[in-house]
């Protein structure tokens, strides 16, 4: 489990429409590669989100934050087997930590 004391906002993320995303660390002089999502479902609704994260993934803190943009057209993956395969792929040997979140969205707090 990843721990850092000072947690940051990851910037740019928020409900992921159906589609594939890098994810990324930023710093004011680079950009890594850490991960990857796949959302599926119907965009607006209920979403499940997989998330694929590499050993370099870090949380969001002082030195950089997590940035989560829309890969391009052809890096869009149409099914999670694809998806999967490629983030294993990316990753090369290193150790891929998967997270499921199923997301409902509502216009109304409860």
């Amino acid at each position: 489990m990843l721990h850092h004391d000072t947690p940051r906002r990851a910037r740019g993320v928020r409900q992921l429409d159906p589609g594939t995303y890098r994810v990324l660390h930023r710093t004011a002089t680079s950009e890594t590669l850490v991960g990857r999502v796949y959302a599926e479902g119907t965009a607006g609704d209920l979403v499940t989100e997989h998330w694929a994260l590499y050993s370099n993934f870090a949380s969001p803190d002082t030195s950089g934050d997590m940035v989560v943009e829309k890969a391009s057209s052809g890096d869009q993956h149409t099914s999670l087997s694809a998806f999967v395969s490629k983030a294993y792929d990316e990753a090369g040997t290193t150790t891929v930590e998967y997270v499921k979140a199923t997301c409902e969205y509502f216009t109304d707090l409860p």
